[in-house]
């Protein structure tokens, strides 16, 4: 893990948390439902079991990977979120801010991805593609209301 501690990497990257829809919690089960950008995801809930409740919440959602590879600038809809495995991303998306070993990327949400060897030559706005390790870390924020409707109609 490349956080210092849960309190920390929470105060670092606050304003890159995401709004996201978590399903109800099962006791006892480590891993979290949470629907972004149209994709139910699995993450590794990081702040414990009491913080998630089912509805609108803000998350800060955060994975490994081993590299990223520079894609090019933006198109119309840079923006790709793929589920591969329990836990596991493949995403493309536009470089945000750049906080080695950390890279805020949007696809479609708001990641950060701890990039575990050298990151290239990346500049905010240039378009990576990555695949992440598992589990996706997950990052409650207590009492943060998210910006999406409780009633929203979002398919996943």
């Amino acid at each position: 893990m490349l956080e210092d501690s849960i309190e920390g990497f929470i105060a670092r990257f606050r304003s890159s948390a995401a709004d996201v829809r978590l399903s109800g919690h099962v006791e006892g089960n480590p891993l979290l439902e949470c629907v972004v950008a149209g994709t139910a995801l699995h993450v590794f809930e990081r702040t414990g079991p009491y913080l998630s409740r089912s509805g609108p919440a803000r998350v800060i959602l955060h994975v490994e990977c081993d590299a990223v590879e520079r894609v090019g600038e933006p198109s119309s809809s840079p923006a790709k979120l793929e589920v591969v495995g329990v836990s596991a991303l493949v995403a493309e998306g536009v470089v945000l801010m750049r906080d080695d070993p950390f890279l805020i990327v949007d696809v479609g949400v708001p990641l950060v991805i701890g990039v575990t060897t050298p990151i290239p030559e990346l500049a905010v706005g240039e378009v990576v593609r990555f695949a992440t390790r598992p589990p996706i870390h997950g990052f409650v924020l207590p009492n943060a209301a998210a910006r999406i409707p409780a009633s929203s109609d979002e398919q996943v």
